[in-house]
């Protein structure tokens, strides 16, 4: 083996040796010697009771740790970075826009129960000559029982979207997305009665999308419930 390196000459006048016994790491830099090893590693040596200054900490343990804190993804398809970005600010701002959502489409149903009533006997003639077997009588039945279970469902379903976008409670979105899903599907089935309620069809449909978006951006704030949201 040989030496690499030299103590620093510099340093020697400034030296007091009883300062080893204390292990002061300020002058560690000064004595160390470096060794070549035979397969090319290196070695490093120091007086005794000396200690090299401890290395500054790495600048990432700060974020890192404050990134392992904020992962509250409960959906899976957000990363830290997307939890970050998820603040009180953030989701009070979207359950306004929610809100206003639900407003849009109750005045929306409001107009089309109204204009499905003005137009009802155009309604049921035009279907009575697509299904001759029917009599008129069974297709006004139809229809009022259509419109008693469409009031009824639309109670439900502005009742809890307002009571969601109020209490700040997942479950109550995953009840509205549900409620929401189940009036699509049977929008879909009585369409024959009336054409135009594809824009209460699509309404309805963006709600059920932005309730389940509503509910992954809750969770992650109820993972860490900040203060100046009442949830």
């Amino acid at each position: 083996m040989r030496r690499t390196g030299q103590p620093r000459q510099a340093a020697v006048g400034h030296f007091d040796p009883f300062s080893l016994r204390d292990g002061n790491s300020d002058l560690a830099p000064y004595f160390a010697v470096y060794l070549e090893n035979p397969d090319g590693s290196l070695s490093l040596g120091l007086p005794p009771n000396m200690r090299l200054p401890s290395p500054p900490s790495s600048p990432r343990a700060g974020p890192r740790s404050d990134i392992f804190g904020d992962l509250t993804d409960p959906i899976g398809g957000l990363g830290a970075r997307s939890a970050r970005t998820v603040s009180p600010a953030v989701f009070q701002h979207h359950e306004r826009l929610f809100t206003g959502l639900l407003v849009v489409e109750l005045v929306l149903e409001a107009a089309y129960l109204g204009l499905m009533l003005h137009c009802s006997r155009h309604s049921v003639q035009e279907v009575a000559s697509a299904y001759q077997a029917l009599p008129l009588q069974t297709l006004w039945t139809l229809f009022w029982a259509q419109l008693g279970f469409q009031l009824a469902y639309l109670k439900l379903y502005f009742c809890m979207g307002f009571s969601a976008a109020n209490k700040h409670k997942p479950r109550l979105y995953a009840w509205f997305s549900n409620v929401a899903l189940t009036g699509i599907i049977v929008q879909v089935l009585f369409a024959y009665m009336n054409k135009a309620n594809i824009v209460v069809f699509a309404l309805r449909l963006f709600c059920y999308v932005y309730a389940r978006f509503m509910k992954g951006m809750l969770h992650q704030l109820l993972l860490h419930p900040p203060a100046e949201l009442d949830v």
